[in-house]
């Protein structure tokens, strides 16, 4: 008896170890508006690859004050990042990037990266999943 309660307190452990790295995956339109779309450049100051989603942290500089902003972007897989065309030496430390993205739901300096353009012009596609019919069934919502 005392096996098959060890056994199946172990399974319980098991399965419950593996439902929550899928709990905490989200989509990007629960945190981000996918109705705004904008742009904005700056400098690399640093580009995380983790998973599920990698991060780049970027120093933006206010036009109107001169004040440096950081503001960081999510990214939606490194997967996705390498068939845009983007691999780890492309985002380095002190690159020139213009990044478009869609905004926080909560106005702070932060996104979800939709496009990439370095300072030599090449672009890159970092994100292929259809954003306007979740943009429009939001619109509904709102």
């Amino acid at each position: 008896m005392n096996i098959c309660r060890t056994i199946g307190t172990a399974v319980m452990g098991a399965t419950l170890l593996a439902i929550v790295p899928m709990l905490a995956h989200h989509a990007p339109q629960g945190e981000f508006d996918l109705l705004k779309e904008d742009t904005i450049a700056g400098t690399v100051k640093r580009m995380e690859w983790i998973s599920p989603h990698p991060s780049l942290v970027l120093d933006v500089t206010d036009p109107q004050t001169g004040d440096v902003i950081t503001w960081q972007f999510e990214a939606d897989g490194i997967q996705t990042m390498r068939r845009g065309g983007v691999g780890r030496k492309t985002l380095t430390f002190g690159t020139e990037v213009a990044v478009t993205y869609w905004p926080s739901f909560d106005d702070a300096e932060r996104g979800f990266i939709r496009a990439l353009q370095t300072a030599d012009g090449k672009s890159y596609t970092v994100y292929f999943g259809e954003s306007e019919p979740i943009a429009e069934d939001l619109r509904g919502r709102r």
